[in-house]
Formats: structure tokens, sequence, C-alpha cells
């Protein structure tokens, strides 16, 4: 579940490469490289004002919901009640297929739809051009796919996982979730900084606000550090969030805190970091507890004895 590589948003990046071929062209071609730079820096800057103003805007017109109120005085109220229907599991990255993990795929949902699944979780990255796609990361989809080119939408719902499991985009996950009105999904958007997660989420509610609104009582989103909650709230006031710890600082207290705060209810934790006492606080605190990402049975039950509520999984089945 953890991404190889995290938390750095797509225009840096972008602005990298920049620089990297500016220097590259200032020892070949003198002022020539100049003009490329300057042509390149207005892009980049362009670029990245649009995000942000895009950004703002959205934050503008959604804050009003919540009366104005900003950072830490924002108390939400939250229902993970969605967890019944989940059979204590959640069907990580749509769910393994065939002994493959990690494809993100419709076969994968659809094979874990006729096991009993209704909770999935789904990866999600950005293009290179800022499009949402059903993703992990660009390495791993160039080792599953095989794939040389850019890493486009284009090229990325051309190619195929394992040569055979069909890519999607966040449109193809809402119109799933519109088709199957008993599934919930889990997002997992990868990214720490407010641009590129107001990006993200903007691209699936639009969507759906356009599509099947309805859905969006369904889209469940994981953030990954405390300030991404009101980034995630002030796109569209989702019903439930749960909050994963498995890249950030935290001790059992501080999620009690924060949780307790802002009327977060649900916490996810890395399979080997859970404890009874760690349980035992957060079950006290009315705190519903997942944790990832496990494949044996059981593992599973030794967790769910310490207090796991929810297991995310890759190929373990509901009960019947």
């Amino acid at each position: 579940m953890k991404p190889e590589k995290k938390g750095k948003p797509k225009a840096k990046k972008l602005m990298a490469v920049v620089l990297v071929i500016v220097l590259v062209l200032g020892c070949c071609a003198g002022f020539g490289a100049l003009k490329v730079w300057r042509t390149a820096q207005r892009l980049y800057v362009g670029l990245v004002e649009h995000i942000q103003e895009e950004s703002e805007d959205i934050s503008r017109t959604i804050a009003a919901d919540w009366g104005g109120m900003v950072g830490e005085q924002r108390h939400y109220t939250l229902d993970h009640a969605w967890t019944e229907s989940s059979g204590g599991l959640i069907a990580h990255a749509m769910g393994g297929i065939d002994g493959s993990d990690y494809t993100n795929s419709p076969e994968a949902f659809q094979a874990n739809y006729a096991l009993g699944h209704r909770v999935f979780e789904v990866d999600f990255d950005v293009s290179e051009e800022y499009y949402l796609i059903a993703s992990h990361d660009v390495w791993r989809w160039r080792e599953r796919t095989g794939a040389e080119g850019d890493y486009t939408a284009e090229n990325f719902l051309a190619s195929k996982v394992d040569g055979k499991y069909t890519t999607m985009d966040y449109r193809d996950v809402i119109d799933l979730m519109a088709e199957h009105p008993d599934i919930y999904i889990v997002t997992d958007t990868k990214y720490y900084d407010k641009t590129t997660v107001t990006l993200q989420f903007t691209q699936l509610v639009r969507y759906a606000q356009q599509t099947a609104p309805e859905v969006l009582d369904r889209l469940v989103p994981q953030i990954y550090k405390t300030e991404m909650l009101d980034w995630v709230m002030d796109v569209y006031p989702f019903r439930s969030v749960i909050y994963t710890l498995y890249d950030t600082t935290w001790t059992p207290r501080s999620v009690v805190d924060f949780c307790r705060q802002r009327g977060v209810d649900f916490v996810t934790v890395p399979a080997e970091e859970l404890t009874e006492d760690i349980a035992g606080l957060w079950h006290e605190s009315g705190l519903t507890i997942g944790v990832h990402t496990v494949n044996d049975e059981a593992q599973a039950d030794a967790l769910r004895k310490l207090g796991a509520d929810v297991v995310y999984t890759d190929f373990l089945a509901p009960a019947p």
C-alpha cells in the first residue's frame, strides 16, 4: 500500500525537469537556451497559477457550507456506518485477481464483487497532464505493462496491466459506482500538497455531480495528514473520512486528540503497528480501526483479536 514515491507535487517534478533541460541547453546554446528557459518558465508558472485558481475558487464556493470555520475550529459530523456492509474487509486496489494484485482494474472489481466484497480501495495518481487515473504510480505502471511512452492519460488507458487487465480513469470508477449502488470506494490518492489534493478530488466530485451525484455519499477519502481533512472537505462535504497513518508521524494519543477534535471516526494503521493497548485506547475513544494489507487468514484473525475492525486485503474473501 505504501507508494514508492510520495508527497512531491507534480509541478515541482516538472520544474526540476525544466531546470535540467535548461542547464544542458545553456552549455550548448548560450543565449538560445535563455529564450527556451523563459518560455518554459512561463508555461510552468501558468500551469501552477491555473491549478491554484481552481483550488481557491472551489474553496470559496464550498467553505460556506461549514459556516466559514477554518482549521482546527472545524468539527465534522462523519459516519462510518458503511463498514457494516464491508464484511470486515476492504478489497485493496480493487482486490486481487488470478494471483495478481494492484491491478485497479474492472476485471478485479467484477471478480471480487462476485466473491461478496462491497467496499473497494482504489489507487489514484495524476498523469503528466494532471488527469486522474486509477494507477498506483508511474514505476509500477511501467513494470506491469511494459509501457515506454510518456505517463499520459492516453498512454495509460491504452495499456494493459500484466498484458490483460483493463486500466481505468476516475470517470470509470464513478461509473462503476453508479452501476453498483451497493458498493463503496475508498480512495488512495497519495499526494500531500493542497494543490494536487484539491485537483484530484475536484475531478472526482465534478464528474459525479454531472453524472451520478448520489455516489458521493459512497465515496470515502483517505487522508494522510491532519491538514488534508479540510482540503478534502472544502471540495465536497463527504460523509465519511479515513485517517490513514502509514506515512505520517503519530502517537496513539495524538490520533485520539485529532479525531475527537475534528470528528473523524475511522483510523487505518499498518498491520504490524497495531497493538492491544493501542486498539483499546482507540476503541475507548469510539474509533473504528482498519489495518492493511493482510492476505493470510490466520494473521487477519489475530489482528481482529487485537482489536482490528476492518482488514484491507488483496485475496481474502468475505464469509459466505
